[in-house]
């Protein structure tokens, strides 16, 4: 059954290990470049929990149609799905992050993470008589080569997030069938600037379990 609304972040504490480090690494980062990213390494980064909606249907623009439970696969099979954080839309994105949880190896006995996309806009200057950059997609490609559980990429320059608010698009591959009690559990952050002062990264987390299609 999927469940509403935000799931609370506990758990074994290995993807708050996963965010505390790469925002780590990311302020270490920042300290050389502009006097903004300069301000931004020198606030401590806050977090808080935000609402994930899952969408089955996945298409170009990307836009949430509030199907949320996803077909259930048998061996072989591939399925794709998005995830969209409203509060996120338009935001400046330092870093994605997702990993399902896998304790007991639920996920990686049952599936190949094959992909996993977002779509954003890099954050150019630009004059009155310009238009903005066009949001493209690029991969969450960290770890390289992996198909594990866990995708990433983190940036030393913002991107804008999607006005849709898209945060990835995520394609499994099921190596083996996928009974209808199994439990599809994804924790998402991403790493913005807070729109409030003083300056500063803002971490905005969420966990959602996902349902299957058809299931009794």
């Amino acid at each position: 059954m999927t469940r509403h609304g935000p799931l609370p972040l506990s758990g074994d504490g290995r993807f708050d290990q996963i965010v505390t480090y790469a925002a780590a690494i990311l302020l270490v980062a920042l300290l050389p470049l502009s006097t903004r990213s300069q301000e931004l390494s020198s606030a401590t980064p806050t977090s808080k929990d935000f609402y994930l909606l899952i969408d089955s249907n996945v298409e170009n623009p990307p836009v949430y149609n509030g199907q949320g439970a996803i077909p259930r696969p048998t061996v072989g099979d591939s399925i794709e799905f998005q995830g969209f954080m409203p509060d996120a839309a338009d935001l400046e994105a330092y870093s994605f992050q997702l990993a399902f949880q896998d304790t007991g190896t639920i996920f990686s006995d049952h599936f190949d993470l094959l992909s996993a996309r977002t779509e954003a806009r890099p954050l150019f200057p630009v004059t009155e008589d310009q238009d903005l950059p066009d949001f493209r997609a690029f991969h969450l490609d960290s770890p390289r080569g992996s198909d594990g559980p866990q995708r990433s990429t983190l940036l030393l320059s913002p991107w804008h997030v999607s006005f849709s608010g898209l945060i990835w698009v995520i394609k499994l591959l099921a190596r083996k069938d996928i009974p209808s009690d199994l439990p599809l559990v994804l924790d998402v952050n991403i790493t913005v600037v807070s729109e409030t002062p003083p300056p500063r990264l803002f971490i905005m987390k969420a966990r959602q379990e996902i349902g299957w299609r058809g299931t009794p």
